[in-house]
């Protein structure tokens, strides 16, 4: 088992937890909190780095956590998956991919979620790479016993593509990044 943490609001653990997963490692699970929760708790740190035993790992690359523009695309048109735009409601109101619903990935928990369909396969995204609010909603609805997958390069590259969007700001040239 891996446990990731990080100090900074949850960015970089989601990323990782993510990545390790892509690569065929997932025995990978996010501290609740991270860092900051732990210090608060009052729970034990040491500034000593410990030598962990080396252990052998064979990744597999595994695609099919991804789903690229024509993927996404076809899934638009033939709404076979949930699409899930993880960003703020007010950027969501902007600008989104047809047929997405919002649910911002700091609300998503069994509440948000229960009326949605368990067994379907989800696709989250956000405003694109710079961006984080994919990941942390793929984190949150896996968690939440979803099957998962990330739109790759998010809104941005849909748009730059060519896609049509919805929303009331659609021509907007500079989106708001959303993912708070």
């Amino acid at each position: 088992q891996v446990i990731v943490y990080d100090n900074n609001g949850f960015f970089a653990a989601a990323r990782v937890w993510w990545m390790f997963r892509v690569y065929g490692h997932d025995h990978v699970a996010v501290l609740n909190g991270g860092l900051a929760r732990w210090l608060q708790l009052s729970l034990p740190v040491t500034a000593r780095v410990d030598q962990p035993t080396p252990k052998h790992f064979i990744s597999r690359f595994r695609p099919e956590l991804f789903c690229d523009l024509t993927q996404m695309q076809q899934i638009v048109q033939s709404r076979s998956h949930l699409i899930i735009d993880a960003r703020s409601p007010e950027t969501y109101q902007k600008e989104h991919i047809p047929g997405a619903i919002n649910i911002p990935h700091r609300k998503m928990s069994e509440e948000t979620t229960k009326h949605l369909d368990r067994a379907a396969m989800v696709v989250t995204y956000c405003d694109g790479i710079g961006c984080n609010a994919s990941t942390k909603g793929a984190l949150n609805m896996a968690k939440l016993g979803f099957r998962v997958k990330e739109l790759i390069g998010g809104l941005d590259w849909w748009k730059r593509d060519g896609h049509k969007t919805e929303g009331s700001a659609v021509d907007a040239k500079d989106a708001a990044c959303g993912c708070d």
